[in-house]
């Protein structure tokens, strides 16, 4: 009984020690990108240009709150189902939530190309 106890805790410290890990090995692997980079030439402008490309450049700040509003107006949509009608509660806000998020990622790539 008392080892099963330990385990249960053990498992929140796992997880964060795993989520360190990723972390870190992915800054030493973009870290030993960048050496290679500049071994071969390439100025501190292009490595950062070529990051921007990688995570979305310019365009990232302007997707964000599209998103995010989104993804709250599907969760009160989720919830206004789950007081209407009889849904299991997870499904009807993980499935709003993501559906209204792709709704409102598809308006922003609308409203960037009339922008363009």
């Amino acid at each position: 009984m008392q080892i099963e106890g330990i385990l249960a805790m053990l498992i929140p410290f796992a997880g964060i020690a795993l989520a360190f890990g990723i972390v870190y090995v992915n800054r030493v692997q973009a870290t030993k990108e960048e050496k290679e980079m500049l071994d071969r030439g390439f100025s501190p402008e292009d490595i950062k240009s070529i990051y921007e490309a990688k995570k979305g450049g310019k365009h990232k700040k302007e997707r964000d709150p599209y998103l995010w509003i989104g993804a709250a107006a599907g969760l009160l949509i989720g919830h206004a189902l789950v007081l209407t009608i009889k849904i299991d509660k997870l499904f009807a806000y993980l499935v709003c939530a993501f559906l209204f998020a792709g709704i409102a990622l598809l308006i922003q790539r609308r409203v960037e190309a009339k922008k363009e």
